[in-house]
Parts: structure tokens; sequence; C-alpha cells
């Protein structure tokens, strides 16, 4: 639906409190396991963010990281 745009009219993406604290509280276990990753595929300088930008409908899956120094 981000990428394309799409509106959903009157759907709620979220859960209640105990939810998204069991949710989150599960997440930070995995994270504390070093059992999620993020693949890092790419590395690049401030300067080539509107490359990287505009190549996001064709990137391969994982995550853009910019150098600021």
């Amino acid at each position: 639906m981000v990428l394309r745009s799409y509106a959903a009219v009157g759907v709620f993406a979220g859960g209640t409190d105990e939810e998204d604290r069991t949710a989150y509280g599960r997440l930070a276990e995995l994270a504390g396991r070093g059992l999620i990753r993020t693949p890092v595929t790419t590395v690049v300088s401030f300067d080539d963010v509107p490359d990287i930008i505009g190549a996001v409908p064709t990137a391969s899956p994982g995550k853009a990281v910019v150098r600021i120094s």
C-alpha cells in the first residue's frame, strides 16, 4: 500500500496497549539475542542521497546507510 499510494478508509493499523507492549517486548528480546538483523546493502555519502532516493523503486532488499562525515 505504501509504495502504491493506496488508502484504507476506516482501518486502524494498531493494536491495544497490551498487544503493543507484548509485541515490542518480543522484538526487544529478539534484538537482545541478536536474532534481528538489518541488512545494509549500500553505504553512500550525503551528496549521493538524491541518487539513492531515485533508485528506491528498483533497489534490492536491504537498507541504505548515509555517511554524514
